[in-house]
């Protein structure tokens, strides 16, 4: 589980807010959706290198289970990797770098300020440590 914040437009600054000092902040769950026409939102959430990842070169895959929309509408959004930006992610473009040797057990604060355009609460946002990153059966994460 993670948290969520919908900021005024061009607000990417929350993304770096303390969810236990600045309001505003809610629970945000697996199946939990999003949404709206012009829509901005902030999440934070943690990552934590599982058991057998010593060594391994791990990304981080952020989805939104989105796949009957247009490019334009499907989100997209600004990837915060412990407090720094590390890049920007749409459709195209799903994955990033954590780390090229990770340690187990090895722990990362995520935020993504997201932009959405869609006129229904429809996407489900999912971020996971892809099984291909890790040559595992066992390596999804939330």
């Amino acid at each position: 589980m993670g948290l969520r914040k919908n900021p005024a437009y061009h607000s990417w600054d929350t993304v770096q807010e303390d969810p236990a000092t600045a309001p505003g902040w809610t629970p945000f769950a697996p199946g939990d959706a999003i949404g709206g026409v012009e829509a901005h939102y902030c999440f934070r959430g943690g990552i934590t290198a599982p058991a057998g990842s010593a060594g391994r070169h791990l990304v981080c895959l952020v989805s939104t289970g989105a796949t009957d929309i247009w490019n334009n509408n499907n989100p997209q959004f600004l990837a915060y990797l412990n407090g720094a930006l590390v890049c920007g992610l749409d459709v195209n473009h799903t994955e990033f770098d954590l780390t090229s040797a990770a340690a187990e057990g090895q722990t990362w604060q995520l935020g993504l300020y997201t932009y959405c355009n869609t006129p229904a609460q429809d996407v489900f946002l999912k971020s996971r440590l892809p099984c291909e990153t890790m040559r595992s059966p066992a390596c999804t994460t939330t």
